[in-house]
């Protein structure tokens, strides 16, 4: 859907460092797939990219974490989520919760995808999701 929605322009630059990046993660961890999520519009520069307003130079694109299956180790190239939005990663005992923070302080958008993505691969006991972690 990034492509089709046309949310995946990088400069050139960055390209080769995201190609770079990716290939020395499968050399570590052979099987492993980097995903991104969105980067720009194709256009022009300076448009924002909702919900990342930041997302206006081509410069800033959205990586997705990486996943392996608990059970087997391997890497699985997918993320719970169909659109690679809405289910996350809690923080973890002791961190911030900044989605809940910038909520605190009006910044609704940031919670918006993971109230309206269903939560169930997350937690699912036939999703395989469920048997995943985050290296």
């Amino acid at each position: 859907m990034t492509c089709v929605l046309n949310r995946h322009w990088v400069t050139p630059e960055l390209r080769d460092q995201i190609m770079n990046i990716a290939s020395e993660m499968n050399l570590r961890y052979p099987g492993t797939v980097t995903n991104y999520l969105e980067a720009n519009f194709p256009l022009f520069n300076g448009f924002p990219l909702w919900p990342h307003l930041s997302h206006q130079d081509g410069k800033k694109p959205d990586i997705s974490f990486f996943y392996t299956d608990a059970l087997t180790g391997n890497p699985v190239s997918t993320a719970p989520s169909f659109c690679g939005y809405g289910i996350s990663e809690e923080p973890r005992p002791g961190e911030i919760d900044i989605s809940r923070d910038c909520g605190k302080q009006g910044y609704w958008q940031y919670s918006l995808m993971r109230n309206l993505m269903p939560q169930s691969r997350k937690t699912s006991s036939d999703s395989i999701q469920k048997e995943q972690k985050v290296f």
